[in-house]
């Protein structure tokens, strides 16, 4: 024979009153005449509303342990009393008031019923306890084999109405709490329990189950734009911090990543708005950085070629223009150089330099007096042997040395150890004698970006840190920390 369903309705302060009461009920569902249910025995993991609206409507009999804290309760009085006042009065289950404590119910629709234990007399008044528990047990019993007696009667079409209806109003509480893979669950069941003449009809319930994938779809493109639009965002607050630092290289490459990074559906704000402003302030900051790099070179030869020919005003006044721009010690240097030579004396061949014309003068005596007292001509006998000196041994070519502009670009980029420096060295002398040590400087710089890169779970990012991975391979194709990572994430 079917057993009754009993839910119990409580306030979570009466846990005890409640736990006392399933210990009396315990002989009736020893012997399979009813089951006991509250919110306890819900599984882990479920939707706890869903899983109490659920049982609500299934059950026949509903216990409400009544108390201050009971009345006091929004859902137990809002949605649980409610719920079972309805269907009392559909005649689909019995609602029996227990009064746990003296409180003021009979003010409330639950006056309209009998309470127990006998006349509603509170639990916690009965010396002892238990016989009001007994009481309140045996009333339950009796309504128990009077609600099985009717269930006999009725046919298992009503019985499985009751299970769809209840499936029904499970499933719209857990749509009501956007649990859409759930909800479209329960929908599915309902259908399934579904005969003719049950409302909603078929279509209804698979719209609704339609309604939920499609919801569920959205919320999880939603969470995708939102994992995008967080690494878009953490791109474009590095930027603005280097922007800020007036790290212009650094700068630039974070708002281009900012900008390949940017969607359209992402929400406008102010700094995603001025991204290509701040490209071209930051590329407008490194031209000038490079032509004032190149002015201050060109300043320190020029005053390098004055203090090679001792003309120590212009070098000095050069060389202090250049401290002016402040672009590194080379000028502080070679100011110390023009005044330490300029409290030297001048090298013998300067001195020397001063005497020419009177060696001149004594040449062309001498030649003078040679051509007057010199003997009888000398016959010539043919021409004498050509040398063959630089013939047979032609000089060898000067070793070719780097450019001042190009040892001091190096020794800028080295200072600056950071990517874009160095990578623009490359740029602008392929062939540098210094290449090998500018490509030595930029692999621990390329793994690192690399491994930066590859701790954002991004397919954008990815693909950046590949970049980098096959940047190092190509200068050292046996670097063992870029062989692992691209083993690791395939790149290509």
């Amino acid at each position: 024979m079917t057993p009754v369903d009993i839910f119990i309705a409580y306030s979570h302060k009466d846990l005890a009153f409640k736990d006392e009461l399933r210990v009396h009920l315990r002989p009736l569902t020893r012997a399979g005449r009813a089951r006991v249910w509250d919110d306890h025995d819900i599984e882990a993991g479920r939707e706890w509303d869903a899983a109490i609206k659920e049982k609500l409507f299934a059950a026949q009999i509903i216990l409400l342990l009544v108390s201050p804290d009971s009345l006091d309760s929004d859902y137990f009085y809002g949605q649980e009393v409610a719920v079972s006042l309805e269907r009392h009065a559909r005649g689909e289950a019995v609602v029996v008031p227990v009064i746990l404590r003296a409180c003021l119910w009979q003010q409330t629709p639950l006056g309209a019923l009998e309470a127990l234990p006998t006349k509603g007399k509170p639990v916690n008044s009965w010396t002892p306890r238990d016989d009001a528990w007994h009481a309140a047990a045996q009333s339950v019993s009796e309504l128990v084999d009077t609600r099985r007696a009717e269930l006999e009667r009725q046919t298992a079409l009503e019985q499985q109405r009751r299970a769809f209806a209840a499936a029904v109003e499970a499933a719209a509480q857990l749509a009501q709490n956007h649990n859409w893979p759930e909800a479209a669950r329960a929908f599915a069941d309902a259908l399934r329990l579904h005969q003719p003449g049950f409302s909603p009809d078929p279509a209804a319930l698979e719209q609704r189950i339609d309604d939920c994938h499609h919801q569920q779809n959205a919320a999880l493109r939603q969470a995708e734009l939102a994992e995008r639009k967080a690494v878009f965002d953490r791109t474009l607050t590095r930027a603005g911090t280097l922007f800020g630092q007036e790290n212009w290289p650094e700068a630039l490459d974070a708002y281009r990543d900012a900008l390949r990074l940017r969607e359209p559906d992402f929400p406008l704000t102010e700094a995603g708005s001025r991204i290509e402003t701040r490209i071209a302030q930051c590329e407008a900051q490194i031209k000038a950085a490079a032509d004032r790099l190149r002015h201050y070179q060109r300043l320190l030869e020029t005053a390098q070629k004055h203090l090679r020919r001792r003309e120590f005003d212009p070098a000095e006044a050069l060389a202090e223009e250049a401290r002016q721009l402040n672009m590194g010690p080379g000028a502080d240097g070679l100011l110390a150089q023009i005044r330490t030579a300029r409290e030297q004396p001048a090298p013998p061949a300067a001195q020397g330099a001063r005497r020419w014309p009177f060696a001149l003068g004594a040449a062309l005596l001498c030649v003078a007096l040679f051509l007057i007292f010199r003997p009888g001509k000398t016959a010539r006998t043919g021409n004498p042997p050509a040398d063959t000196t630089l013939r047979n041994n032609p000089p060898t070519p000067a070793a070719q040395t780097p450019s001042a502009a190009e040892t001091a670009d190096f020794n800028a980029a080295k200072t600056a150890g950071r990517l874009r420096p160095l990578e623009q060295f490359l740029n602008k002398y392929p062939d540098s004698r210094y290449k090998k040590e500018v490509q030595a400087l930029l692999v621990p710089l390329y793994l690192g970006s690399a491994k930066t890169l590859l701790k954002e779970d991004s397919r954008a990012a990815k693909t950046a840190a590949c970049g980098y991975v096959m940047a190092i391979l190509a200068i050292d194709p046996t670097h063992a920390g870029a062989l692992d990572l691209q083993r690791r994430f395939k790149c290509q």
